[in-house]
C-alpha cells in the first residue's frame, strides 16, 4: 500500500484531494497505524472545513508523526479555531485589531495576522497574546519570522 500512499501525497500536493482522500482512507482501513495516512486526511478534512473531523485524524497519529512538521500548525490552528471561532465576542480593547489578526490567520496570511495582533496588544487587548502564541506556533516559533515576531510581542508587554 506504500506506493497508494506515495501516489496520495503527490495527489495531495497538487490539489487532487478527493482522489488523495480516497487513496488515504483505503490505507488507513487497511493499516490503521498509517500515520501518512492519517495526516493526509487531517490535512484535507481541515481544509475543507471539517474540523472536528481534522481533529479526530490528528488524535490518530502514532509516535513517528505526532511531530510531523505539518501536525503541529494544524493542531495549532484548530486550537485557534476552538479558541476563538469566528464571530465570538468580548474581546476587549483593541477588538478590531484582534478581529483582524483571527481573519487574517484563517486565510492563512501570517505576517499580517501577527502584525494586527500587535497592535491589539499595544491597544491593550487581553486576548491577543494568546492568539499570537497560537499563530507561532503555525509558523514555528523558532523560525526566524517567529523569534523577530516573539521579540516585537516581548516589546509590547514591557
Amino acid at each position: 500500500m506504500k506506493k497508494a500512499v506515495d501516489r496520495a501525497d503527490r495527489l495531495l500536493s497538487g490539489g487532487a484531494w478527493e482522489e488523495a482522500e480516497e487513496l488515504y482512507r483505503r490505507d488507513l482501513a487497511e493499516n490503521p497505524n498509517s500515520g501518512r495516512a492519517a495526516l493526509g486526511l487531517a490535512i484535507i478534512a481541515f481544509h475543507q472545513g471539517r474540523k472536528k473531523e481534522a481533529a479526530g485524524f490528528l488524535e490518530l497519529l502514532g509516535p513517528d508523526y505526532r511531530n510531523h512538521p505539518q501536525a503541529r500548525p494544524l493542531r495549532a490552528l484548530l486550537r485557534l479555531e476552538r479558541s476563538f471561532p469566528p464571530h465570538s465576542g468580548g474581546m476587549g480593547p483593541g477588538e478590531k485589531a484582534c478581529r483582524r489578526g483571527l481573519e487574517a490567520a484563517r486565510r492563512g496570511e501570517y505576517a499580517s495576522a501577527l502584525d494586527a495582533l500587535l497592535a491589539a496588544a499595544r491597544g491593550g487587548n487581553q486576548a491577543a497574546p494568546g492568539i499570537f502564541s497560537l499563530i507561532l506556533d503555525v509558523i514555528g516559533p523558532d523560525s526566524e519570522a517567529g523569534r523577530e515576531y516573539r521579540k516585537k510581542m516581548n516589546a509590547c508587554s514591557t
